[in-house]
């Protein structure tokens, strides 16, 4: 499939290879998640700090529209079967990636829970904050986070990006939302 077909191509029937496995739920509706643009990446990552265990991570970025505003998410996903089982579609991974990641088994029980510490927002690199205010009109704002399985020593780095929005809190569970 060359490059100008794929830009043919409803953006809903855009999946980014290595997360093509679903478990039959529905993806949102195309007015609340709609992915315009993916990039992925593979590259090592150490796992464990003793043995220094190499597991490859998944690097994934993609701009939405929320509610007619754009929002570039960006995430990184441990490579395990379980993970991107759990994960299902792309759309729904990338509508909410924590819920996903911590909707797995075991991970749901607590075995290894994957945890994001909110940080202030900081203003978004020259790419992302021009592709965003180019389209919204405003700055863009970042939103970094250290997320950590601590059960197996994963500890990575994530920044979200958006404008207008902000990444709140809820009983454990992040969401955005409008800035105050």
């Amino acid at each position: 499939m060359t490059e100008p077909t794929l830009k043919l191509l409803p953006a809903a029937e855009m999946r980014p290879p290595g997360l093509d496995l679903w478990d039959g739920s529905p993806d949102p509706p195309r007015r609340e998640v709609r992915i315009l643009d993916v990039i992925h990446r593979m590259f090592d990552f150490t796992v464990d700090r003793t043995n220094t265990v190499e597991r490859r991570v998944l690097h994934l970025r993609a701009l939405h529209l929320l509610d007619g505003k754009p929002v570039l998410v960006e995430k990184r996903v441990i490579q395990d079967s379980l993970v991107f089982a759990a994960l299902g579609s792309s759309e729904r991974t990338f509508a909410d990636p924590l819920r996903a990641w911590n909707a797995m088994p075991g991970i749901a029980a607590d075995h290894a829970k994957l945890a994001f510490s909110d940080t202030r927002a900081l203003p978004c690199q020259a790419e992302e904050a021009g592709l965003l205010e180019a389209s919204a009109g405003v700055p863009a704002l970042v939103y970094r986070h250290e997320a950590a399985d601590r059960e197996h020593q994963i500890f990575f780095n994530l920044e979200q990006c958006a404008v207008g929005l902000k990444l709140r809190t809820l009983e454990g569970k992040a969401y955005w939302d409008y800035l105050d």
